[in-house]
């Protein structure tokens, strides 16, 4: 057989499994211009991330077998061998690219050993037997059909919500166990119809008893379900809050992936009694669920939940994939002093660069499945855009749900490649239609006329929100999107809550207090407000700082972006100051050096950047004043760096908490962040009032 013939069969046969055999006149299409995703523009972290390896699939026939994962270890031992080498910066930077490079040689070499797809037999294992199969009523009060299905309704909701230039309104604010959730839904006449009890939610029979034994613990997590099934987009803040979210969003994965394939079976058994029936149910492409997450060890533990949920015996290449992502390291032997926080991130196997498929069979469930034979993808964002970098592929371009966890996460490592991701590659429409084995006449409408983003569903979970979250869900999805906030009061805020431990501890006292000093710059717009901050800082901190403070040495100023990090570090340079830096670039053996300097007063101002905290958390010697040039991503941040003033206390018993200052730089547009760390009713106080100036002691 030719490779032309045999790529022909191949091309019919993956045909006539989605749909019917002919490829058939697609009709009523319309096109409509202005296609392109409209998602509200976010501004991108300036920052980079260390490169780890990653070996991603092309399908084991045999489970486990002829694996050998030690050339990939090797170059990610490698490489953190080169993270912790005290070279110098240009040095490090070389080497990190020698080992990216080398990184990627061994995985073509893994890709081309595996690309062993028998198709023939994914073909067959795909054959659903009668009684497997549970044919869905498409009924109006099932979200999945009338979100996705309902055409000429969607059509309709389309074309007003266009014409009302994709505003949107506040439906309702609304407060449960300690959390405000504000819904907004597109300015229409109409919505689609929304289920507003557990009860009638139709989840797939297979599912039901895994989603009966979810913990409900309040109204909240009934509230979330039904968001999350009704497929709103949602940015769900779970701060200190404990829940089993990701339960909810897997659940809801398994019964979209299932209620797909029993549609696709049902009209395929119509069509055989009647070849001229028609169906749209159908993508470009068979991938239908993303998630991005910033860690392997992330992934290994969502993954054996999925395998739980998804109740399959069967699954394959799990040794493999245990092997490649599960690592029994537990960082804080290292280091016990480290926060919570750091020591559950950077658990386990802690590198961000992955790529996983994973299929659903008949019998059974698909690790390491080739990308665009597989139902969910799991990447991490810098995995995932290399990946498509490199290969131009068109298997997001079908994705209806997607999910970031553990978004915090993503945030700090670089945001970019996130909005990369959505902007360029995601429900975009494919660039190479004669690729794609499809059967057209059976691809929706709203798919064909470059509409998915109408019905495309963001579910983003994180600790702390930001603009760029917030953006990111507020995409023109039909439902609507759901802001879930926890309420953050005078008693619950992060520094009443430092507070209280300083006070129960008897570091302070009522004649012993820590000054924390608020101060609001004038800035007329976002894009204006570096600008600002920058000349707020040598105009008004950086005086105050060097000739007013009682303690002239010993200043901190934490800075969360790379960019005005930057910026200050220029500026102190060109005005001779005498200054030290830190940041995530710095060589070991310079940041060790630096901070010795810093310590013994050699040096008056230490700059010290948002992500080298988040890496490193370093224990700083010798802070006496602590300058927030942004208030910090992470509201913990701020508590943990004005720890270091008490941590030198406790060293130097001759340090006066009340002579030591800490300063915090903001502007109107600081609201999100200010609200976590001094409460949302005195956050509004400090952006609106006519003073600039507060302190809290």
């Amino acid at each position: 057989m030719t490779e032309a013939n045999s790529n022909r069969n191949r091309s019919k046969h993956a045909r006539s499994h989605y749909g019917r055999e002919e490829l058939r006149t697609v009709r009523s299409v319309k096109r409509r211009t202005g296609g392109k995703n409209n998602y509200s523009k976010f501004t991108p972290m300036d920052n980079n991330e260390s490169i780890v390896e990653e070996s991603e699939d092309e399908g084991e026939e045999e489970d486990d077998e002829q694996e050998d994962p030690q050339p990939s270890s090797m170059a990610y031992d490698a490489l953190l061998t080169l993270l912790d080498d005290e070279s110098d910066h240009e040095q490090f930077h070389a080497e990190k690219e020698k080992a990216l490079k080398k990184l990627e040689e061994e995985q073509e070499r893994e890709e081309e050993e595996l690309q062993e797809e028998d198709e023939d037999e994914d073909e067959e294992d795909e054959e659903i037997n009668l009684e497997d199969f549970e044919s869905d009523d498409e009924s109006h009060d099932d979200p999945f059909h009338f979100h996705f299905n309902e055409e000429e309704s969607i059509d309709r909701m389309i074309n007003e919500y266009e014409s009302s230039g994709l505003k949107v309104k506040m439906d309702r604010k609304v407060n449960h166990n300690g959390y405000n959730i504000l819904e907004y839904l597109p300015s229409t006449s109409r919505c689609l119809n929304e289920v507003k009890t557990l009860d009638k939610l139709r989840i797939k029979k297979k599912l039901r008893d895994q989603f009966s034994s979810l913990d409900f613990k309040d109204e909240l997590d009934k509230k979330l379900t039904l968001d999350i099934f009704n497929y709103k987009n949602i940015n769900y803040q779970y701060y200190t809050r404990e829940t089993d979210y990701q339960s909810l969003y897997l659940l809801h994965a398994l019964n979209h992936l299932l209620k797909t394939r029993d549609r696709i079976f049902d009209h395929n058994n119509k069509i055989s009694a009647d070849p001229n029936l028609e169906f749209k149910d159908q993508g470009y492409t068979r991938p239908k669920i993303l998630i991005l997450l910033p860690t392997r060890n992330f992934c290994f533990n969502l993954m054996n939940k999925l395998i739980k949920l998804a109740d399959i015996k069967t699954v394959e290449n799990k040794k493999r994939f245990n092997t490649q992502f599960y690592s029994d390291f537990k960082i804080e032997t290292l280091n016990g002093n480290k926060p919570k926080d750091f020591n559950e991130f950077f658990r386990g196997n802690s590198s961000d660069f992955f790529t996983l498929g994973v299929k659903f069979t008949r019998k059974s469930m698909k690790i390491y499945s080739m990308l665009k034979q597989s139902d969910i993808i799991f990447a991490s964002p810098l995995g995932l855009k290399m990946l498509l970098d490199k290969e131009k592929n068109d298997y997001l371009s079908s994705i209806e749900v997607t999910i970031l966890d553990k978004a915090d996460g993503l945030l700090m490592q670089n945001w970019d490649h996130v909005k990369q991701i959505f902007t360029k590659s995601l429900i975009q429409a494919p660039k190479n239609f004669e690729e794609l084995n499809c059967d057209f006449s059976r691809i929706r409408m709203w798919c064909i006329n470059d509409q998915a983003k109408y019905v495309h569903q963001v579910l983003s979970f994180s600790k702390y929100t930001t603009p760029e979250l917030n953006n990111i869900v507020k995409a023109p999805n039909l439902q609507g999107y759901a802001l879930y906030k926890p309420i953050i009061d005078d008693t619950n805020n992060v520094m009443n809550q430092l507070n209280y431990q300083l006070f129960q501890s008897r570091i302070i006292n009522k004649n012993i207090r820590l000054n924390h000093m608020f101060m609001r710059f004038p800035s007329s717009s976002p894009m204006e407000s570096p600008k600002k901050r920058l000349n707020f800082f040598t105009k008004v901190i950086l005086p105050n700082v060097l000739t007013k403070s009682p303690y002239t040495s010993g200043t901190l100023v934490y800075i969360s972006s790379y960019l005005d990090y930057i910026q200050v570090k220029k500026h102190l340079s060109e005005s001779r100051s005498e200054f030290l830096a830190v940041d995530e670039y710095t060589s070991l053996s310079a940041s060790s050096k630096n901070r010795s300097l810093f310590e013994k007063g050699k040096y008056p101002i230490m700059l010290y950047t948002e992500r080298m905290h988040f890496y490193k958390r370093y224990n700083l010697n010798g802070v006496r004043n602590v300058v927030f040039y942004n208030l910090p991503t992470d509201p913990d941040f701020y508590a943990q760096v004005v720890r270091q003033i008490v941590r030198n206390k406790l060293k130097d018993e001759e340090l006066d908490l009340n002579l030591c200052s800490i300063k915090v730089m903001f502007d109107r547009f600081d609201t999100l962040k200010l609200e976590k760390i001094v409460g949302l009713k005195r956050a509004s106080l400090l952006v609106n009032a006519e003073q600039e100036v507060f302190e809290f002691k």
